[in-house]
């Protein structure tokens, strides 16, 4: 899969992006839209940008996130997820070994 100057991946001689799951489409849709927004502030980041970047229609990314604050409240809640998966290994990792 080579990458494009834009960072999209492309995928064979047509230039399409792999087949993903419903699932996997959604988790690639939010991390194109955190680093995004990562990079450029979140009030500068549009629907339109994310579709191109995650190199998809602006109409996927609106079947996924019906507005730019449910995309926006997407990344919010996958980072909540992804923090709180970290957090809950590192304390099990400290427990006492006695602790069941």
């Amino acid at each position: 899969m080579a990458s494009t100057s834009n960072g999209s991946r492309r995928s064979g001689a047509r230039g399409r992006v792999p087949r993903l799951t419903s699932s996997e489409r959604r988790r690639d849709l939010l991390r194109v839209a955190a680093g995004l927004m990562t990079r450029h502030g979140v009030d500068a980041v549009q629907m339109a940008e994310v579709a191109t970047a995650g190199g998809v229609s602006r109409q996927l990314v609106y079947r996924f996130f019906s507005s730019r604050p449910a995309l926006l409240r997407g990344v919010l809640e996958d980072f909540a997820d992804a923090l709180t998966r970290q957090f809950g290994h590192r304390a099990l990792d400290r427990l006492p070994s006695d602790v069941e």
